[in-house]
């Protein structure tokens, strides 16, 4: 047996042994809820309990950007136990009447970024930046920009401390990169150590939660090195294409979300930065949960880019049916990439075409074959897009 099919045998057996363990969350909610799951309860802990909350500034790197318990000790939190939808769509607010701390809260999802009053794509946080700032002048007349950017103040929490698309824009923002593996874990910690000798039943829900966080930063982790090893040992992978895409599918679903959300980031910064495309819609991550965490492959589930360029709104798609397309959206017309590009799709990795996307480099030629193609076609005024949708 090669090294890397004991690798993978190695993981199964612990997936199947986990897959007989009771945790409370899971069982009322899919473990990568952000809405319902993850930023409830964290807003529930902050709101329900002041020591609680005293813990969560205490997170070095909320320390390190000035946030003080201090100066909210008469805060309200957003969602709690009474008021359970968001405040302005914000996951976790912490509101004063001077003061606020906005938490963005991500596990796998990407940024829904939006629009400043020219029309140039901001960064989430700084949407909901706007907002509080217009409720707090509403308190202060005179909040000036400068005194709301002091006292708003930016947390955006992922599993890993990746930071926000978009960074360059918080230059003059008071922003935190906080993460689940070590700074609400720890934080949790504090939590239960708090709660123990007083409310058993809250101590061991917050230690079921803990045990989640766990669970999804090792499968994060745990993704993201098999990415590299079956990158790194790519022959032997392909090898065991049949293997992993059957009886080991449940660990190598995981690979798959991460290569195709990778693509797809890519594919976005290239549209971008190449051929200077604004882009409008880009697949969200329930949606490329759905195609690569469907073993039957019964999906029909597309993944779509749209994007503007050069005056032409066009979009990219991929399906199970006829791979890679390209679209026109102002006359309705779509037609084919090369053979090789639209021979990938992403729903179907026991495909050897499509499983070669698990070569990094061979994804970056992808993309660039893909720009390379765009921008011939629209040189050619699209007049070979000749099928109508």
């Amino acid at each position: 047996m090669g090294t890397l099919k004991k690798h993978f045998e190695k993981q199964l057996e612990q997936s199947q042994k986990q897959e007989n363990s009771f945790n409370i969350f899971t069982a009322l909610h899919k473990e990568t809820d952000e809405r319902r799951l993850h930023s409830r309860f964290i807003s529930y802990l902050l709101s329900s309990n002041k020591e609680f909350l005293r813990l969560f500034f205490e997170i070095e790197e909320l320390k390190k950007n000035g946030l003080k318990i201090e100066d909210f000790e008469n805060s309200q939190v957003l969602p709690n136990e009474k008021v359970k939808e968001e405040h302005a769509d914000i996951d976790i607010l912490i509101l004063s009447k001077k003061r606020a701390i906005i938490i963005e809260n991500k596990i796998f999802a990407g940024d829904s970024n939006g629009k400043d009053k020219n029309g140039q794509e901001i960064p989430q946080l700084l949407v909901y930046f706007e907002k509080i700032k217009d409720e707090l002048k509403r308190c202060r007349q005179n909040l000036s920009e400068d005194e709301a950017r002091k006292n708003i103040k930016l947390v955006y929490l992922r599993l890993n401390k990746k930071p926000p698309s978009l960074s360059e824009k918080f230059t003059n923002y008071n922003l935190s990169c906080i993460e689940y593996a070590t700074d609400i874990k720890k934080w949790l910690e504090k939590c239960q150590t708090a709660v123990e000798q007083e409310n058993d039943l809250l101590s061991k829900i917050i230690n079921q939660y803990k045990d989640l966080i766990t669970k999804l930063t090792s499968d994060l982790n745990q993704a993201t090195d098999n990415q590299q090893k079956l990158s790194e040992k790519f022959e032997e992978a392909l090898e065991l294409k049949k293997y992993l895409t059957g009886k080991c599918f449940e660990i190598f679903k995981h690979v798959q979300w991460h290569i195709v959300a990778d693509f797809f980031d890519k594919l976005e910064i290239a549209l971008n930065k190449r051929i200077k495309a604004n882009i409008d819609e880009k697949p969200k991550p329930e949606d490329i949960t759905k195609v690569t965490h469907n073993k039957n492959r019964s999906s029909i589930t597309k993944l779509i880019i749209k994007f503007r360029y050069n005056g032409t709104n066009l979009q990219i798609v991929n399906d199970k049916s006829n791979g890679f397309t390209l679209g026109n959206l102002d006359d309705g017309k779509w037609g084919y990439f090369s053979d090789e590009i639209k021979s990938i799709k992403f729903c179907d990795f026991s495909d050897e075409k499509t499983f070669y996307v698990i070569k990094e480099d061979y994804r970056n030629e992808i993309i660039e074959k893909m720009i390379t193609e765009i921008a011939k076609h629209h040189k050619e005024n699209y007049t070979n897009l000749k099928k109508t949708f």
